[in-house]
């Protein structure tokens, strides 16, 4: 133990002869525990802890991909549909989007992210709305799609929790929203 306490002190000397050399030492083993952690953070997230859906190991990605570009291409609505009428292998079949909406909250529009989905993603999912409803499948056609089922967290902080706001509009994208649902808090 006395040995510990003269390295230590001896260390500390050294540390306090050299304050540049220090400083940058701190700095790179700040830097270098930061990104260690950031890295981490997102493996374990992304990776290592499993999807917040019913069986998450029979869920799959199924895409189409540019050949020229080796990189995944939008699919379009009608083969979308064509995939899933033809697909017997899968038990269920759905689409998504990614996209960001300009939502008109008062008189500023916020900018937020959500997704296109077919009528089939939440059930595919097993995830059901804790109020309203699911889409239905006629609300997959142009004309039928403005409907929206907004997260949890969207409604607390914009729609002040408020049960009554389903079947109420909101403006996404300069374009009026049926609100039909509202999700579960886990889903994001």
């Amino acid at each position: 133990m006395e040995t510990l306490w003269q390295d230590l002190r001896y260390g500390l000397r050294m540390l306090r002869k050299s304050p540049g050399f220090t400083a940058v030492a701190v700095v790179t083993l700040a830097l270098g525990i930061g990104a260690n952690t950031a890295i981490f953070s997102i493996v374990n997230g992304v990776l290592l802890q499993p999807l917040p859906y019913a069986e998450p190991e029979q869920l799959v990605v199924v895409r189409r991909t540019a050949p020229r570009f080796n990189h995944p291409v939008p699919v379009s609505g009608p083969n979308f549909v064509d995939w899933r009428t033809r697909a017997k292998q899968f038990e269920a079949m759905a689409g998504f989007d990614g996209r960001g909406f300009a939502v008109m909250l008062g008189n500023q529009p916020e900018n937020i992210l959500g997704a296109a989905v077919s009528s089939t993603f939440f059930p595919c999912l097993r995830v059901r709305p804790v109020l309203g409803r699911n889409f239905l499948e006629s609300e997959e056609h142009a004309g039928n799609d403005h409907v929206a089922i907004v997260s949890n967290s969207f409604w607390k902080e914009h729609l002040g929790s408020d049960p009554s706001a389903i079947g109420h509009s909101i403006i996404m994208n300069g374009r009026p929203f049926t609100i039909v649902g509202v999700l579960q808090e886990s889903c994001r």
